[in-house]
Formats: C-alpha cells, sequence, structure tokens
C-alpha cells in the first residue's frame, strides 16, 4: 500500500495531502512544506506494566507458592487485568487487578511436600475485553516441608560376659 492509499481520498484529493501521508506513515520522517489539513488519530497502546513476584512456603506438610501482581499502569488508562497464577501444574482463580498500583495476592498449594524451586507464570487479559493475552513471571526457591525427624537417641547397654 503506498503513502495515498492510506488516506483513502480520491486522486485529485491527493495532491495537497502528500505531507499528511507522509506524516501518517510510520518510521518515516520528513520535513516539508505543503497545503492541507493533517489529522491523526491515536490507537490506544496497551503495554502491560506490572510488578510480580513469588514466595514459597509450607502449609501442613506440602509446599505454597504465593504470588504477588501488582498493575502498575497508570490509574487514568482504566487498564485493568484479569490475572491467574499457575505454579507446579497448580492454578488459581482469576481476580481482577484495577490500575494506578493496585495489588492482588494469589495462592497456589502443590501436592509436594518438598520442590527445588521453580517459576510461578501470571497469565493476564484486559478486563474489559480488548484483544491481547500476556504472561509474566517470578521464580520462587526450593523449600521441605516435611516434618523434622527427631534426632536419634543413643543408649548405652553395657554387657558383660554376654549378660547385660
Amino acid at each position: 500500500m503506498n503513502l495515498f492509499q492510506r488516506l483513502g481520498k480520491p486522486r485529485h484529493a491527493r495532491v495537497g495531502s502528500w505531507l499528511a501521508a507522509l506524516m501518517l506513515t510510520p518510521g518515516l520522517v520528513g520535513i516539508g512544506v505543503g497545503v492541507g489539513v493533517v489529522a491523526a488519530t491515536t490507537t490506544p497502546v496497551y503495554a502491560w506494566s506490572t510488578t510480580q513476584s513469588a514466595q514459597v512456603g509450607c502449609k501442613n506438610g506440602k509446599v505454597e507458592v504465593s504470588g504477588t501482581f501488582i498493575n502498575t499502569e497508570p490509574l487514568k488508562s482504566g487498564l485493568n487485568m484479569d490475572v491467574t497464577m499457575s505454579a507446579g501444574g497448580v492454578t488459581s482463580v482469576k481476580k481482577t487487578v484495577a490500575t494506578g498500583g493496585a495489588s492482588a495476592t494469589f495462592t497456589v498449594t502443590l501436592g509436594a511436600d518438598q520442590t527445588t524451586g521453580g517459576t510461578a507464570t501470571f497469565r493476564l487479559t484486559w478486563t474489559s475485553g480488548a484483544a491481547g493475552v500476556d504472561t509474566r513471571t517470578a521464580s520462587y526457591g526450593a523449600i521441605n516441608c516435611r516434618p523434622k525427624q527427631p534426632d536419634p537417641v543413643i543408649t548405652k547397654t553395657e554387657w558383660k560376659d554376654g549378660a547385660k
């Protein structure tokens, strides 16, 4: 598609619009003189601006992964996100996280009593229904949730001539 086809104007109207076409073409930088009206529309840019973290702990002898997700999109943007967190094959319930620094905490309990560490994956969609899906990750460390075994007790028995 050439520059003038982007404007969608008849051929005779294109003469005064060449500068507008040049200005609306991404990646082109130019200086020129022209006559006409320059009109541009803005398309919202969705940046998925977030902060996330994951921690690991024990609950009832099982590994529990907790994640914190913060939507750092500007407050005025209205870009609320629906978020789930997955870790170790277990997915949390979906939560809506508002813009402007709102946060949500997610928790999943793994079936194991220990882990060597792993990655929590946050799946993001726009609450508004706008197109787009993204993921963010956060690592968590190793932990052993097995109950501690008591130290063995050593007793001393003396034997003399085969008898106690």
